[in-house]
């Protein structure tokens, strides 16, 4: 197809990363959802809070405040100007932070019920602080398809970012509202992926593995609740072309499952944790978050080739080239 051969490698690449982690089922797409990332930053918008309302202290608090000599100054911290205070007066009066003055470690022994109290108790006038909290609002950044790549975002913004940054996803189809047009051209985009991935698969060597029965996995969480215990194995040869570090090698894919039953009424389920160990060549192993959501039995590793011509396993690999890999513990 003509298509494919106009791609460009970052064409190709973007597109096989969005089929590896957003297939349906999978953790990342939120299941079939296909939803939107938004990497977001609190604006800088101040409203005026009561001097009450500042502990617990927020990211951006500002506090305005006339001094004595007549300087009007501005304080990240309600500590910081009480110290700009007690210096100014050369009082040697002993400073408690206010963290521990609310959890009653000081101020010579006096209660301190909120911040206002906590300023009086030094002979500052509450009248003379201004305090501006960040009014919650968020503005956008930058627009996503996968939450990996808006993590990615984050860490090339690091210094251009001054406010509080998260990383929010939202429904691509609002109040089950069908959106056509992102519906199609993710779907078109996904499709490419998998043809692609479906290429690079004829060059990976499955080699051998194991996937525990349900009843034997059902049986392991009735048993043993909560102990870990290995729920599937495979080994495959990945050649440079197609790993994440640009070398071959056998990669050995391990998951691990812990949990229990859960009864409720005359029902039974399984409630557990999946997670992906992987030695992708060598023997340091790299951990990923478990790809395929609500699935506590393993079932989706069993999968055999459907219409996609992906089986559960293969699904499996793809996602590991391209996932975030999360801390070893």
């Amino acid at each position: 197809m003509k298509l494919f051969r106009d791609l460009s490698c970052e064409e190709e690449f973007y597109a096989r990363q969005l089929a590896a982690l957003h297939f349906p089922g999978s953790r990342e797409n939120s299941g079939t959802r296909n939803p939107v990332f938004l990497l977001q930053q609190m604006r800088e918008a101040y409203s005026t809070e009561s001097l009450e309302e500042a502990y617990p202290p927020e990211e951006g608090d500002q506090f305005e405040y006339g001094d004595l000599c007549g300087n009007y100054l501005t304080f990240e911290s309600l500590d910081e100007l009480v110290k700009h205070h007690l210096e100014l007066e050369k009082r040697e009066a002993e400073f408690v932070p206010l963290k521990d003055a609310m959890e009653g470690k000081g101020l010579n022994g006096q209660p301190v019920y909120d911040a206002l109290d906590y300023v009086e108790k030094y002979g500052i006038d509450p009248d003379d602080i201004t305090f501006r909290r960040l009014d919650g609002s968020w503005e956008t950044m930058s627009i996503h398809f996968s939450r990996k790549e808006a993590a990615r975002m984050r860490q090339s913004l690091d210094n251009h970012i001054f406010r509080p940054v998260t990383t929010y996803a939202i429904s691509s189809e609002p109040f089950d509202r069908e959106n056509k047009e992102y519906t199609a051209l993710t779907g078109l985009i996904r499709k490419i992926g998998e043809q692609l991935l479906l290429e690079d698969g004829k060059n990976i060597g499955w080699q051998s593995g194991f996937i525990l029965s349900e009843n034997r996995v059902l049986d392991e969480y009735r048993n043993r609740p909560d102990r870990p215990f290995l729920l599937a194995n495979f080994e495959a040869y990945v050649p440079a072309e197609l790993s994440r570090d640009g070398k071959g090698a056998v990669w050995q894919i391990d998951v691990w499952a812990e949990g229990r039953i859960h009864t409720s009424g005359d029902k039974s389920f399984p409630v557990a944790k999946l997670s992906v160990k992987a030695y992708m060549g060598n023997n340091t192993p790299v951990e990923f978050l478990y790809p395929f959501e609500c699935d506590g039995s393993g079932e989706a590793l069993r999968a055999e080739k459907g219409e996609s011509g992906f089986s559960g396993k293969e699904r499996l690999l793809h996602y590991l080239r391209f996932a975030e890999k999360i801390a070893v513990d």
